[in-house]
């Protein structure tokens, strides 16, 4: 087997031709946003489940919060999917407006959860209330069980599912912020590679155009040239008459 030619062996890797840092942070950016926006579906639809079990069990109203998130989330969706992340027809306005509903959303639930988690709706004593239901249906099946440790539990519970909500809204967020911010960058970029070669095209055109001033005078040495044959039919003339003078 012939040996391998050099530079082919794995160490010309420097000279190919390689993804600009930009892009691959721009790919890196809506991996994070799908990884989190499918987390936060997925604690949402849990959280759903827990207020529907607190319906069923203690009789307890579904609250509007909650819909309303649930309504956000249905809008962050579709704003997202509009928007067409990471391909040729990504709409920088629809990224803005994506943001702009997870801002909102997690600033809704920021409220509903700091007035459900510290009361102060209720002079500051927080009721728990879709956990009472819960703590009822449990005791009724282990009635061995301490009270105090299952409710416990059972807020802390509420208390992580919240705070696995926010995580996920505020991450996102920051992503499609940052996302937001490479792409004006980019926008940006590709306006001055325009605006340069227009400049460069104005200024190639201005070249030639000073190239035809100082081409004006070559049609006068053109002239000169034809001329010349002119001049040397006559000289030829005037050697033949005097050749046949001397004849």
């Amino acid at each position: 087997m012939p040996p391998r030619p050099a530079g082919t062996d794995g160490t010309d890797h420097s000279y190919r031709m390689v993804v600009v840092d930009r892009y691959k942070r721009m790919g890196e950016y809506k991996q994070n946003i799908d990884r989190l926006m499918s987390l936060h579906v997925a604690f949402l639809m849990i959280k759903v489940a827990w207020h529907y079990l607190g319906n069923q069990l203690g009789g307890l109203e579904l609250p509007q919060i909650v819909l309303g998130m649930v309504a956000g989330e249905v809008v962050v969706q579709i704003a997202y999917n509009l928007a067409k992340l990471g391909t040729s027809k990504e709409s920088l306005r629809l990224l803005k407006i994506f943001n702009t509903i997870q801002a909102l959303v997690a600033a809704a639930q920021v409220l509903s959860s700091w007035q459900y988690h510290f009361g102060t709706k209720t002079d500051g004593i927080p009721t728990y209330r879709y956990s009472k239901p819960m703590l009822a249906y449990i005791l009724s099946k282990k009635p061995d069980y301490s009270v105090d440790t299952v409710f416990a539990n059972l807020k802390a519970f509420e208390m992580f599912l919240d705070i696995t909500l926010l995580l996920c809204l505020v991450l996102a967020t920051i992503v499609s912020h940052k996302m937001i911010l490479e792409k004006m960058e980019m926008k940006r970029d590709k306006h001055n590679v325009k605006a340069d070669r227009k400049d460069a095209q104005k200024g190639g055109s201005d070249n030639e155009s000073d190239g035809d001033d100082d081409d004006k005078g070559a049609p006068a040495a053109a002239s000169l040239q034809e001329d010349k044959p002119k001049v040397a039919k006559a000289s030829s003339t005037k050697a033949q008459a005097s050749r046949r003078r001397l004849a």
